[in-house]
């Protein structure tokens, strides 16, 4: 087969190559724009390049952001396609990660998920105000310490003793909501911090500064997603019933249980 006839034969192909390598991000009920695709020959090479955005088909790419990929077509031979995704639909592609595998548009996305993060938030409150208070003895601390080896978020000294769920949301000073971080991860994060360690009329639902809010901010809830896992490991480790986050761990992939040898 010349290389002009292997030219046409891919153009006839072109409709069924592009629909099968549809994914995730591609919105499947949306039309196809072919005239965004240019199918060429470069020095006996077929290559099949789309200049716009394969999520949003507005946004047209430079060279330099398309991704090239390798099809085989057997008689043919390879077919090399390029393609890309523009900058504002890179992030919104790792939100469907997280919201079922549905394509989105960037402003539903967004929606979205400040709805499941809410959900997720009032039910973690659920869960800790439907369980007594246990106060964190120094042994425990000392094991969560270990299982870090430095501050939660960025691996340095550990300075103080936070709560990873606000007190005023519900959380206390507990084996199941307090984590080692350090002053400046502390303060860049906001998380609350025990203010009187050494008082012993100590409340462990108050006596903390104001806490932050990670289910309302996208980068902090992924900086704190192991974290979070390690806080729901200690949930389990105490028979704190979790039914009622599932369904929030599942989508968030946060199910996982941790190394019972090394938590200890």
């Amino acid at each position: 087969m010349s290389p002009d006839e292997k030219l046409v034969q891919v153009l006839i192909m072109l409709p069924d190559i592009i629909k099968a390598r549809q994914t995730s991000f591609v919105q499947h009920d949306r039309p196809i724009k072919w005239d965004a695709y240019n199918v060429f020959a470069q020095d006996g090479t077929i290559y099949v390049k789309r200049t716009l955005c394969d999520r949003c088909q507005k946004v047209t790419l430079p060279d330099e952001q398309l991704i090239e990929d390798t099809l085989d077509l057997g008689d043919i031979g390879k077919v090399h396609i390029l393609t890309g995704i523009c900058r504002n639909c890179i992030q919104t592609k790792e939100y469907d990660k997280y919201l079922d595998g549905k394509a989105l548009v960037r402003q539903d996305a967004g929606k979205l998920w400040v709805k499941y993060l809410t959900e997720y938030e009032d039910a973690w409150e659920q869960v800790l105000r439907s369980n007594p208070v246990v106060v964190l003895t120094e042994k425990e601390w000392l094991n969560i310490c270990k299982y870090f080896n430095g501050c939660a978020l960025c691996g340095g000294p550990i300075q103080v003793r936070a709560l990873f769920f606000p007190s005023s949301r519900g959380g206390a000073y507990t084996p199941w909501n307090v984590i080692p971080l350090c002053e400046k991860c502390r303060l860049s994060s906001r998380f609350s911090r025990r203010r009187d360690f050494k008082n012993k009329n100590f409340d462990p639902r108050k006596n903390f500064s104001k806490g932050s809010k990670i289910f309302k901010d996208i980068n902090l809830f992924y900086k704190t997603k192991t974290m979070r896992m390690f806080v729901l490991n200690q949930m389990r480790k105490n028979d704190i019933c979790i039914d009622t986050l599932m369904p929030y761990m599942k989508r968030f992939f946060e199910t996982k249980v941790l190394d019972k040898k090394k938590q200890k």
